[in-house]
């Protein structure tokens, strides 16, 4: 008798966010629906990509990172913050030039119109503990740039948002190893069902749903033999995300 495990052998989340930085020419001469639709588009189209521990930025040097020079330069960051605690909470950003906040797709700081140095404050947010989605949008023209992101916790102390409670995906795809050859795999992930496709022995899932990658969720494999039987079904993972590897482990019962 055969018997299926299915391992996690590495989360997809690490600590920080992802940033995709961009050049675009003449940005000083876009209108703000042209460099929304430039953020819109970042994520596909970038000139670098990385995962920085958290968003507390002075940018003087001509490149601040790899083919990216620092005026016309726009960020995006995204990724997932961690609510330590349910209360009420207040963040803030500082930037030269323009910023925006987002949490769970919901504008809570808009400054992308801000041209000066100044912290503008979100109104007091009730949150509850756990995880949401968090984007920051940030732009620069000019040969100087600044950006911090920052909170007040439960009307404590004001700080800038420690690396401890940001996360950035490791990858865009669960990838399955140890799938036997002819063997198919089907992923069910936030209710919507992903077919993986097979390359060098692994089978990957890209988690891309409406052109936009899915953080973490509820996920459940199922594989099937070479006949179309289902020889195993996953539990309910509740925090899958992308960027997880799994491997099937079979065990033979004499």
């Amino acid at each position: 008798m055969v018997k299926y495990i299915l391992v996690r052998l590495r989360r997809g989340l690490t600590q920080g966010l992802r940033g995709y930085y961009k050049n675009i020419p003449d940005l000083n001469n876009l209108g703000l629906k042209d460099i929304e639709q430039i953020f819109e588009n970042i994520e596909t189209y970038h000139d670098f990509n990385r995962i920085d521990p958290e968003i507390n930025f002075i940018f003087y040097e001509d490149y601040p990172v790899p083919n990216v020079y620092i005026d016309n330069m726009v960020i995006k960051w995204r990724g997932l913050i961690e609510i330590p605690k349910s209360g009420v909470y207040r963040f803030f950003v500082e930037a030269d030039d323009g910023a925006q906040l987002l949490l769970n797709k919901k504008i809570v700081i808009d400054a992308l119109d801000n041209m000066a140095t100044k912290k503008i404050y979100s109104n007091e947010l009730f949150l509850h503990e756990g995880l949401l989605e968090i984007e920051i949008k940030y732009y620069n023209t000019g040969v100087f740039g600044y950006i911090v992101l920052g909170w007040n916790r439960n009307n404590g102390v004001e700080e800038i948002i420690p690396s401890k409670y940001l996360y950035a995906l490791e990858g865009s795809s669960v990838i399955i190893s140890n799938v036997p050859k002819d063997y198919r795999v089907k992923l069910i992930f936030n209710g919507v069902v992903y077919e993986g496709y097979t390359r060098g022995g692994l089978i990957l899932f890209p988690l891309y749903h409406e052109n936009k990658i899915h953080f973490i969720g509820e996920g459940k494999l199922y594989v099937y033999d070479s006949k179309g039987d289902i020889i195993y079904e996953s539990p309910l993972i509740q925090d899958m995300s992308p960027g997880d590897v799994y491997a099937l482990r079979i065990f033979e019962n004499s």
